[in-house]
C-alpha cells in the first residue's frame, strides 16, 4: 500500500491566510470614514444651533425704536406758559409823605409800599396795617386814615381795624377781632366771601355785611 505524504503549511503560511493586509487596512478605513461624517453632522447642527441662538439674541436685544415728532409738531403740543408779571402796582394812599401810585416788584410787601411813598408822617399810627402783608397788584394801601372816611361809608376788610369794624351793624368787638385775626392769619381778603370762612359769620350774617365792606 503506497505511502500517504501530507504536506502540511508551515506557521508563516498559515498567518498569511488568516491575516491579509487588507482585511486588516479595509475595516480601520471604513469605521474612520464613518466616524468622521458622523463628526461632521454632529458639528453642523451644533453650528445651526449657534446660528440660530446668536440671532436670537442679537433680535431681542436690539433697543426698541421709539417714534419721536418733528420740532414742528412737539412745539405745537407743548403747552404755552405765560410768564408771571414782574411787578405789581399799588396805590398809597393817606397820611404818607408821598401819596401816589408806585411799581413795586412781584412779592413787594406793605412795608416796601410804604417806604416807596416815604414813611407815613410823623405821629401816625400804624398798628392797623401789617407791614409783612404781601401786596398784590391793585393794592389799595390807606394809612392814618380809617376805611369808612375813604370809601363812603364801606370798610375795607384788608385795612380796617378791629374799631373799624366793630362799628358795622350786628358786628361786636369779639367778631372785629376774629375778622383781624383771619386777616393777619391768612394774609388778606382776596374776596369778599371769605367773609363766610371767619367763625361767627353765618348766611344772614354775611348778607348784611356784604354791601358795606369791600377789599
Amino acid at each position: 500500500m503506497p505511502a500517504l505524504l501530507l504536506r502540511l503549511p508551515t506557521a508563516s503560511q498559515e498567518l498569511t491566510t488568516l491575516v491579509e493586509p487588507e482585511d486588516v487596512v479595509a475595516p480601520t478605513l471604513r469605521e474612520r470614514l464613518a466616524f468622521s461624517s458622523r463628526n461632521l453632522v454632529g458639528l453642523g447642527v451644533i453650528l445651526l444651533f449657534a446660528l440660530l441662538f446668536a440671532g436670537w439674541l442679537f433680535f431681542s436685544s436690539a433697543p426698541a425704536q421709539v417714534s419721536v415728532g418733528s420740532p414742528s409738531e412737539i412745539s405745537q403740543s407743548a403747552p404755552v406758559v405765560a410768564p408771571l408779571p414782574t411787578e405789581i402796582v399799588v396805590d398809597v394812599s393817606g397820611k404818607v409823605r408821598h401819596p401816589g401810585v408806585y411799581h413795586l416788584s412781584t412779592g413787594a410787601r406793605a412795608q416796601d409800599a410804604l417806604t416807596a411813598a416815604g414813611g407815613a408822617l410823623p405821629g401816625i399810627d400804624l398798628s392797623s396795617i401789617n407791614q409783612a402783608e404781601i401786596l398784590v397788584d391793585g393794592t389799595q394801601l390807606l394809612v392814618g386814615i380809617t376805611a369808612s372816611n375813604s370809601g363812603g361809608g364801606v370798610l375795607s376788610l384788608n385795612h380796617a381795624s378791629a374799631t373799624d369794624l366793630d362799628s358795622l351793624p350786628g358786628v361786636g368787638p369779639v367778631l372785629a377781632g376774629r375778622i383781624v385775626s383771619w386777616r393777619k392769619a391768612n394774609g388778606r381778603f382776596t374776596s369778599i366771601e371769605q367773609l363766610r370762612d371767619v367763625s361767627g359769620v353765618g348766611d344772614a350774617k354775611f348778607a348784611d355785611l356784604k354791601s358795606l365792606v369791600r377789599l
